[in-house]
């Protein structure tokens, strides 16, 4: 044995990597090709379509592409589930053109992924010499040397992914794909906040820290309570406060079978850390949180000029303003919008300019000069006068105008709160005024034309404005009609009208906060001359639909009747306010019951393919739950610790 290296690393293997598959430089089994197959100096691994897999199938090693070809990875992806889902990627940086790659064992003992002509990408450079690749049941990729020893392995070098029993460490952290079909490395990570590393914190391009999980309580971390879920998964951090710390989780086991749950955590291409559980019964991942929950609160997500749009319910979380587009427009249709978006039509800068309204937004990046006590006119043509000056902003109420200047991101909405405060600053953003000679001779004569027939369509307004008086009283009269529908359709569902200074002073001027969900904050109120007490939600959705469309959606809840459906009390649409009133949960959020205490008996789990216990009252309730549905809130009830289930399923009436 000891002359015969190969016949000894197979003996190891068999002791301490069964069922794990091995390929050594002796010859291999792999699926998809044939046995034996070497290139130059080293044993081909995999090539074109051959795959290999672990133990159990659970995870595979191949080449994939994501661009129709173009371009090709070698990556390890989940085998045993339907979805395609990518965990590690070799050469993402580097990925090899066309089809004919290979990955091989080289004569020094490396993983090297060459293109056709054999041209090596990617290395895994690893300084001891490697004889046998072994894909493990964890999802790991393993070079053994002629003791069976590790050699490298690529949780040491993680992409997007951390998986169970992968350790985080100072040293070690994942980075997100460019976009959803490029893996490159894209501009978020997440790592061990230093110096003290006692926390994870969320980075744009390794030096802007935009999110953090707050420091380790022993069980979780302070900011992502949703951590103390032990059936799913338990974790261990090891010397923390030190720079030898690590952290490491480990999947649970299953009730059937003793499999473990299929569990993953993943920093996407919008810089949002997220963890998921695969559902076996709907065939899907079900995110079970995410962090930060909005993905406006990324930073630079839509580059210079960029606007998030998902608060605004858009498919894609970035647009352009109004005279703006991409500046890339082939990257942002892959989703990177990293390069933000540029000015429309003429780019020089002249006094001609013109500028578009955005309401009230927030954003960083511009540094800006103050003028108080001006008009917005004046405001306006100081701006113009500097080619730099991007923008401006101007206070109705004091007349203090502030201009910008350089580059603007992080752009997003503010509150409707906030939209209708006097005091709030609207930004006005500069943008190319489009000029046409044509348009502009027709313009001039169409000056001419009415200076000469000015008594003429004096006339004509005059009778205009009166058929449209008329008209405005019918209307006026079957709006009043529809009114009064609507009002006895709202009291035969008990749902109370507030007014906005009803619900500011029931909350005592939203002083005391219950919590905050997707849409909004919820603070404690209670209704004057009943004394009841009552969970109010004001919603914070700029850009959102109008009094008649929020009507409608509080119509189809207060018509949901259910013993586990917290009530609906009342609403609140005057102006830009929308406010939602529902029965006060005194016993608070479920998630606030799932702790030590309750260890020994979990309670509930939005991976909705676990076994709950049939003494929670609540059970049945969530299996009416249609699977897959993800806008929902459990609540204990009062005193008995009933559940109760908030929402009717609408992403825009999501509440608490």
């Amino acid at each position: 044995m000891a002359g015969n290296p190969l016949l000894a690393l197979s003996s190891l293997l068999c002791i301490f990597l069964a069922p794990e598959l091995v390929v050594g430089k002796g010859g291999f089994r792999r699926k998809g090709l044939e046995e034996g197959t070497k290139s130059g100096g080293g044993s081909v691994v995999v090539a074109g379509n051959g795959t290999i897999s672990s133990g159990n199938g659970t995870f595979e090693l191949g080449f994939f592409s994501l661009d129709g070809g173009a371009n090709w990875y070698l990556g390890i992806w989940y085998a045993s589930i339907p979805i395609p889902t990518y965990v590690w990627v070799a050469n993402r940086g580097s990925p090899v053109k066309g089809g004919s790659g290979s990955a091989v064992l080289t004569g020094d003992g490396r993983l090297s992924v060459t293109d056709s002509g054999g041209v090596s990408v990617w290395s895994s450079g690893n300084r001891r010499s490697a004889v046998a690749v072994a894909l493990m049941e964890t999802g790991n990729l393993l070079l053994l040397n002629g003791k069976g020893r590790r050699v490298w392995e690529s949780f040491d070098f993680p992409t997007d992914t951390w998986l169970p029993e992968m350790r985080m460490t100072r040293e070690k952290g994942i980075t997100c794909w460019r976009s959803p079909s490029d893996p490159s490395p894209g501009n978020y990570s997440l790592r061990l906040k230093p110096p003290l590393y006692g926390e994870f914190e969320l980075v744009f391009s390794g030096a802007v820290p935009y999110w953090s999980t707050g420091n380790w309580t022993g069980e979780s971390f302070v900011a992502v309570p949703e951590m103390t879920v032990p059936y799913i998964y338990s974790f261990r951090f090891q010397n923390p406060f030190t720079t030898s710390a690590y952290f490491t989780y480990y999947a649970a086991a299953t009730a059937a079978g003793g499999t473990r749950v299929l569990t993953r955590f993943a920093v996407d291409s919008t810089g949002v850390f997220r963890q998921f559980v695969w559902s076996s019964q709907t065939e899907h991942w079900d995110m079970f949180w995410a962090r930060p929950e909005s993905v406006c609160r990324v930073y630079d997500l839509c580059g210079a000029f960029g606007l998030c749009a998902a608060a605004r319910g858009g498919v894609a979380p970035c647009d352009c303003p109004p005279g703006f587009a991409p500046a890339d427009a082939t990257a942002w249709r892959r989703g990177d919008y990293s390069s933000g978006c540029r000015r429309e039509g003429d780019n020089a800068c002249t006094t001609k300019d013109g500028f578009r309204e955005l309401g009230a937004v927030v954003f960083t990046g511009a540094y800006s000069v103050d003028f108080p006590g001006t008009t917005r006119g004046s405001c306006e043509a100081t701006c113009l006068k500097n080619c730099s000056c991007v923008g401006f902003s101007h206070a109705r109420s004091s007349g203090f105008c502030r201009n910008f200047y350089g580059r603007i991101f992080n752009l997003r909405n503010l509150t409707s709160d906030a939209a209708g405060d006097p005091e709030t600053q609207i930004l006005h953003l500069r943008v190319a005024k489009y000029r046409n000679s044509g348009a502009e001779k027709r313009h001039q004569k169409g000056v001419l034309i009415a200076c000469v027939a000015a008594s003429s369509i004096a006339f004509v307004m005059a009778v205009l404005g009166l058929t449209l008086l008329r008209r405005k009283i019918v209307k006026g009269e079957k709006a009043g009609k529809n009114g009064d529908d609507e009002a006895a359709l709202f009291a035969a569902m008990q749902l109370r009208v507030f007014s906005y200074k009803e619900l500011q002073s029931a909350t005592r001027g939203f002083s005391e906060k219950l919590g905050h969900g997707g849409f909004g904050t919820v603070f404690l109120g209670e209704i004057p001359g009943v004394g009841s007490r009552v969970a109010v939600k004001r919603l914070e959705r700029p850009g959102g639909g109008g009094e008649r469309e929020f009507r409608a959606e509080v119509c189809t809840i207060g018509s949901v009747q259910h013993v586990n459906l917290v009530r609906l009390r009342g609403f609140c649409c005057e102006r830009a306010h929308r406010l939602l009133v529902y029965d006060y949960m005194p016993n608070g959020a479920l998630s606030a019951f799932i702790g030590p205490s309750m260890r020994e008996k979990p309670i509930l789990s939005s991976h909705w393919s676990l076994i709950f216990p049939a003494s929670w009252s609540g059970s049945d309730s969530a299996s009416e739950y249609p699977s897959g549905r993800r806008n929902r809130g459990i609540w204990p009830d009062d005193g008995e610790l009933k559940a109760g289930v908030i929402g009717s399923g609408s992403a825009e009436m999501e509440v608490i």
